[in-house]
């Protein structure tokens, strides 16, 4: 290698280094390998925003679904899991306001709706879907930790009960309460700042040891 080439190298690894340094739990590579297979890390996150226990049964990152239509839209859900009643969860990561459009949260439930049944199957034996999404800003301007969408009746301002749910949390929340932790957490370059151990584990193996950040390093 010349020395041209040599420089160049250097300084695209010190550009990698620089941009994994300032990488946090917003960010949905990293956050895929720390969620990744992790049960523990997904109940706790699951837990803390439902105020009880969640008990999860299998977890995937960056799970693609792919749409049966030719030229139709893709997705990769960053966090999939299912609990224990069957129950699924989409939990995405969102930096900007584009990419966090309600829009967006009405195809995901929608994708992972299209999914739960088989052929022959009842509607009824549809299971209920949560998409929840961690959005570094508060989307709708009102403080609170989370938002919840469900549809309703507005006729009689009652509760449709179709089993599909919507909840938005804010990032800018900084209560001195469990979510306010964890969107604290969330937030966090430096594992010993954070407040949950799974979460900070995770985040040590790929941001501070040299095996895991090796391996940001490559998808970076």
């Amino acid at each position: 290698m010349g020395e041209l080439e040599a420089s160049t190298s250097d300084k695209n690894q010190r550009d990698i280094n620089k941009i994994v340094d300032n990488m946090d739990l917003f960010d949905d590579d990293l956050m895929a390998l720390v969620f990744k297979k992790n049960i523990p890390a997904t109940e706790l996150v699951l837990s803390i925003i439902f105020g009880r226990k969640i008990t999860v049964k299998s977890v995937y990152t960056q799970d693609e679904m792919r749409s049966p239509e030719i030229g139709g839209r893709d997705i990769a859900l960053d966090i999939h899991a299912l609990d224990s009643d069957g129950t699924e969860f989409d939990v995405e990561v969102q930096g900007n306001s584009e990419g966090a459009h309600v829009r967006r949260t009405r195809f995901h439930s929608a994708v992972m709706d299209s999914r739960m049944l088989k052929e022959g199957d009842p509607f009824k034996a549809l299971k209920d879907s949560y998409v929840i999404f961690f959005y570094k800003h508060d989307k709708f301007g009102k403080g609170l930790p989370l938002y919840h969408v469900e549809r309703v009746v507005l006729e009689t301002d009652s509760l449709f009960n179709d089993g599909s749910h919507i909840i938005y949390v804010n990032g800018k929340y900084k209560g001195n309460d469990e979510i306010g932790r964890l969107i604290e957490d969330f937030h966090s370059k430096n594992a010993k700042n954070m407040h949950f151990k799974l979460l900070a584990d995770g985040l040590h193996h790929y941001k501070e040891t040299e095996k895991g950040r090796d391996i940001v390093c490559e998808k970076s």
